[in-house]
């Protein structure tokens, strides 16, 4: 007996909305692609009504039964098909699964782009006619994907899944586009469509693979997708190991097409991915340190800077090409200032070879040091530049190895500036790097536990953000060079930010690395910070299209 017929659920009984016989489009904008396999009869009403529901008329729905063997399943999809022109359907002989289920429809697909839905889930009504616009608004669209609700088995909405713009290396360590994913049909069918031995994680393949030759993938920033959390769904069923085994051959596999040298691992069962990647021969490091030259209330003391240069030089190892201290000496009434003689003299006992390819060099005020700091970044004689304040906590024995994963980024040919997630002593985040909206700059992730992996795991995941804080981060010189350096006029901090959208503008991305883990001694609330709004300052004049709201981190 099976649960339908045990419930008493019949087709008949299951509304699919009033008949619609009017002539379906020859080719309609969207077609929607469904593989059924044994679904509840009652959520595939729930279905096919969402999407007999768009507002935008201009789709077809494909069901294919991938040979279920459910008498009344089939008389539910030929009731749907005789009660719309719109809907046709199709049997398979012989069960293939969820690949061969879904290349059918593809290849019965009459639009111009196809969406996926899985059997159970549901569209918004909006989600043609938001596709519609966004195609009208970019032309060149070959990916598009949106928000997605997540729902438990009766439908109440669990939380809202708000996507970033397409980020390439968050896709390759978590397959954010899932739901609803529209591509352009003639895209698909010229990469091959699904591939099999791919099952469980045949659509995270297939955006891989799209996304390396489409001309342009888009965010629609509306949740337009219900995806239904069940206990049979693939990514939560019991002896789903084959579904993280396939993610990780396509992530691997996409990294092979394009040219990455780097290793896939797999981190946990929530569908995180590690990519560990080759540094390449040849990659230098320059250090520079800004540290405040303040002295104790009880004397002089050049201990915490010359540590953290020690550590520093220690973790780069034969990669060091040179390092620089800029010390700033303030001038307020009462501050002791620590001679840069004295902090060069402790460096010389401290660091081997100091004098070979270390200076120290006094600044007027850190916190308008964009200038000084110009030259250095613009000057230094690594492939790459280490840049630390003093407010890190010197890293030890135990943080070996925090560098590697950093380097292994920055040398990528479409990243320009890595930082790791900064925390602090008593295990708590201080930031996972910056988000800007607003007009005001917030520290992704500042006070949740380290082990939190905040909304749909952002927090663990290394990822593409608008811009880095200031305590420590590795810059590509080239790309420093390419985006025309920092800019003088604004405070140290600002000219960090406004660095971080200039590399975005010449094609280089602000990433955050959350497997490099670097502790920050300084409380939040002295962190230096933007001294004002962003959008009160000239940066806000600067580039206020790009602050107003963040691209890359949608929390709220």
């Amino acid at each position: 007996m099976t649960a339908a017929s045990a419930t008493g659920e019949r087709a008949a009984d299951i509304d699919l909305g009033a008949p619609h016989l009017d002539a379906a489009p020859a080719r309609p904008l969207v077609s929607v692609l469904v593989p059924v396999y044994r679904t509840g009869l009652d959520h595939l009403g729930e279905l096919i009504r969402s999407v007999r529901a768009q507002r935008d008329p201009d789709w077809e729905l494909l069901l294919v039964d991938d040979c279920s063997h459910r008498p009344e399943l089939t008389a539910l999809l030929r009731r749907a098909a005789d009660r719309d022109s719109r809907i046709r359907i199709d049997a398979l002989p012989e069960n293939r699964g969820i690949v061969g289920a879904s290349n059918h429809a593809l290849s019965m697909a009459r639009g111009e782009f196809v969406a996926l839905l899985d059997h159970d889930d549901l569209l918004e009504p909006d989600a043609v006619r938001h596709c519609r616009e966004a195609v009208e608004r970019t032309p060149d669209a070959d990916v598009l994907y949106t928000d997605e609700a997540i729902i438990d088995p009766d439908g109440v909405r669990q939380g809202v899944f708000a996507k970033p713009v397409f980020s390439p290396e968050r896709l390759r360590r978590q397959n954010f586009t899932l739901h609803l994913s529209v591509y352009r049909r003639r895209l698909l069918e010229e990469i091959g469509g699904f591939r099999a031995g791919f099952d469980g994680s045949q659509d995270y393949d297939l955006v891989l693979r799209a996304s390396e030759v489409a001309r342009a993938v888009v965010a629609i920033p509306y949740s337009l997708y219900r995806w239904r959390i069940l206990p049979t769904s693939v990514s939560h069923a019991a002896g789903n190991q084959y579904v993280f085994d396939s993610a990780v051959r396509a992530v691997q596999e996409h990294l092979d097409r394009t040219d990455v040298p780097a290793r896939v691992v797999q981190v946990d069962v929530t569908g995180r991915y590690r990519i560990d990647r080759e540094i390449p021969t040849g990659t230098t490091v320059s250090v520079v340190v800004l540290a405040d030259g303040r002295a104790t209330p009880y004397g002089v003391e050049v201990a915490p800077v010359v540590e953290l240069v020690a550590a520093l030089v220690t973790e780069v190892g034969a990669r060091l090409a040179d390092a620089t201290v800029l010390l700033g000496l303030p001038g307020r009434p009462g501050a002791v200032a620590v001679p840069p003689e004295a902090v060069e003299a402790a460096l010389r006992r401290r660091v081997r070879r100091w004098p070979a390819f270390g200076r120290v060099l006094p600044v007027a005020d850190l916190d308008r040091a964009a200038g000084p700091l110009n030259d250095v970044l613009t000057s230094a004689a690594g492939t790459t530049v280490l840049l630390a304040t003093d407010a890190v906590v010197p890293p030890g024995a135990a943080d070996a190895g925090w560098l590697a994963p950093m380097l292994g980024l920055v040398t990528d040919r479409g990243i320009g500036a890595v930082g790791p997630r900064l925390v602090d002593d008593l295990g708590r985040v201080c930031a996972a790097g910056l988000t800007v909206s607003g007009g005001e700059v917030r520290r992704i992730g500042r006070g949740s536990s380290v082990e939190d992996p905040g909304p749909f795991g952002g927090l663990l995941l290394t990822r593409e953000v608008t811009a880095l804080p200031m305590e420590l981060l590795l810059l590509d010189r080239a790309g420093v060079l390419r985006a025309g350096g920092l800019w003088p006029g604004a405070p140290t901090s600002g000219s960090l930010l406004d660095l971080a959208v200039k590399l975005d503008s010449v094609g280089l991305a602000a990433v955050v690395c959350a497997e490099s883990v670097i502790t920050s001694s300084i409380p939040p609330d002295q962190r230096r910070e933007l001294s004002a709004p962003v959008a009160t300052t000239d940066l806000g004049d600067r580039w206020g299209a790009v602050f107003a709201a963040d691209r890359f981190w949608r929390d709220r």
